[in-house]
């Protein structure tokens, strides 16, 4: 083959020869490669292919059962959504908002430098004034 032949080390014509077989074995490499990704991109069109009715089927089905779930919700039979919960928790928890009513902490202390400590410590199950704190 053409690479199986040898040179003696010294000779320039070396490097040139184990250029042309690293850009020969590079050639070689993505053509042996090409079957495997054309097969990898047929798959993934073929599985797109097929989950298309079934997405189609559940937005038509969602669709559905949003127009029937209507008058229910109208007559007040479908309680609010969760969405509705978690949002307006969200606005009560932010300060910029008009249903922000306040922050109140579990800590009732004095504020000083030595309370706050104590308050760390009780908090921290490493120190001994947590297992203290806790009876």
């Amino acid at each position: 083959s053409h690479c199986a032949q040898s040179r003696c080390p010294f000779d320039s014509g070396l490097q040139v020869h184990v250029a042309e077989c690293a850009s020969t074995m590079g050639l070689l490499i993505s053509v042996l490669k090409l079957p495997f990704q054309l097969i990898g991109g047929v798959a993934s069109v073929l599985i797109f292919i097929l989950k298309l009715p079934f997405k189609v089927l559940r937005n038509l089905l969602s669709w559905l059962v949003w127009v029937l779930k209507g008058p229910l919700r109208i007559l007040g039979l479908i309680p609010e959504s969760r969405q509705r919960d978690l949002a307006n928790h969200a606005n009560q928890c932010n300060p910029n908002n008009w249903r922000y009513q306040g922050y109140s902490s579990g800590y009732g202390g004095t504020g000083t430098r030595q309370d706050l400590n104590n308050h760390a410590n009780q908090m921290n199950p490493n120190n001994s004034a947590y297992r203290r704190s806790r009876g």
